[in-house]
């Protein structure tokens, strides 16, 4: 997503311009954070916690 506003930028402090990945969970509680490019190690995990929390929501 882009955040043309700058939201992220200003209340939690993500760098303007970079590849930020969040993951919050529907209580809204970030469960995955990454700053920059993720590794194939990094995808593997993100997609995992994305699949659980698919399946057990």
């Amino acid at each position: 997503m882009k955040d043309n506003k700058k939201i992220l930028v200003k209340k939690w402090g993500l760098a303007d311009q970079n590849q930020d990945i969040v993951i919050v969970d529907k209580e809204g509680k970030v469960v995955f954070y990454k700053a920059g490019k993720l590794s194939p190690k990094e995808q593997e995990r993100a997609l995992a916690i994305l699949t659980e929390k698919i399946q057990n929501d």
